[in-house]
């Protein structure tokens, strides 16, 4: 922040400005969000922030950081006190995770008796348990998935903050630049020399 009669003071941050991937993670969760609302249940009368929320952008190393874990927990585990925690893990989540596992376990374990979970009368405590006990399966079948699986999270929480060709973009396109009557101002003379 500087004030209007001093200099810009331009700071880049860790990696790729957050503040800057602002449209592609807008343009994301906007997919994310006619996808869950409009596409997997047509004509749908309520729609919830818990299924897809279009406020809170992570925007710091503190929460980001809180996602990254927040998505282990959710996707790899069996810890059923720590997924029953509010804003975890959603009921349309479980009942695709419950899914995608047992189509899993059943093909490429071939698991007998095959596995056939009835989703459509559990409560969100049941549906978790349900993961809990398909997960301790699959651990015990692939005592290396949980960590491909943790592995796979932190890279690709790692590569969403270190995308700097977006912010390449946005620097160079007319979105984050100032008009050229104000850049002829002696207080913006220094910030297109620092930008580039």
């Amino acid at each position: 922040m500087f004030h209007a009669t001093e200099a810009p003071i331009l700071k880049q941050a860790k990696g790729s400005d957050p503040a800057l991937r602002a449209r592609e993670d807008g343009l994301e969760r906007v997919k994310k969000y006619i996808k869950v609302n409009n596409l997997d249940v047509q004509h749908k009368v309520s729609r919830s922030e818990k299924e897809v929320s279009l406020l809170a952008v992570t925007v710091t190393d503190l929460a980001r950081t809180q996602e990254r874990q927040n998505r282990i927990i959710k996707e790899t585990s069996t810890d059923e006190s720590k997924l029953k925690k509010k804003g975890i893990i959603t009921i349309p989540e479980l009942i695709c995770a419950i899914e995608e596992l047992s189509y899993t376990l059943n093909v490429d374990y071939e698991f007998d008796p095959p596995v056939m979970i009835d989703t459509k009368k559990m409560n969100k405590d049941d549906l978790v348990g349900a993961l809990v006990e398909l997960r301790k399966q699959h651990y015990d079948l692939d005592d290396q998935a949980k960590k491909r699986l943790t592995d796979e999270i932190n890279n690709q929480c790692n590569n969403a903050q270190h995308d700097n060709s977006a912010t390449g973009r946005l620097l160079t396109g007319g979105v984050y630049k100032l008009s050229d009557e104000m850049l002829s101002k002696e207080r913006y003379s220094i910030a297109p020399q620092i930008l580039l």
